[in-house]
């Protein structure tokens, strides 16, 4: 989960930083040297983020390589107008669990290999099924 949401692993991390400084739970040297901990974990978490946000340039370049460079072009009109030019910045920082969008279709658990339930992905797809519809392939870690 961290490194799907850094951003999310920061706010606990430091809610829980400011409650133990709330309590008096640092004035001892375990509580500094854990505060130092949490202090490099924040680091590596923004790392992690920038990371990602740094993967943009590579998924684009991926995808135009595996469905064709005029890929937005094919899809129908309405699909095709919701698709962000942009990152959502206040969503990531500031709601980055979204509640399920109800015209988005997600099959769990389906299977694509013969190691049984390690070989389980969740397929996303939009509910009306346009012929040219994105599709989004999850592989659950383990």
């Amino acid at each position: 989960m961290i490194n799907e949401l850094p951003c999310v692993a920061f706010y606990w991390l430091l809610a829980a930083t400011l409650l133990a400084f709330g309590q008096g739970d640092i004035d001892s040297a375990g509580g500094w040297v854990v505060f130092g901990l949490a202090v490099l974990t924040s680091v590596g978490l923004g790392v992690i983020a920038w990371r990602g946000w740094r993967a943009g340039p590579a998924v684009a370049r991926a995808i135009s390589e595996g469905l064709g460079a005029g890929w937005r072009n094919e899809l129908e009109r309405q699909l095709a107008s919701r698709l962000r030019h942009r990152l959502p910045w206040l969503r990531i920082f500031f709601l980055p669990i979204l509640f399920r969008r109800r015209d988005v279709e997600r099959l769990r658990k389906l299977p694509y290999g013969d190691a049984g339930r390690w070989n389980l992905l969740d397929l996303y797809r939009p509910r009306s099924r346009p012929p040219s519809g994105p599709t989004l392939i999850y592989l659950p870690p383990g």
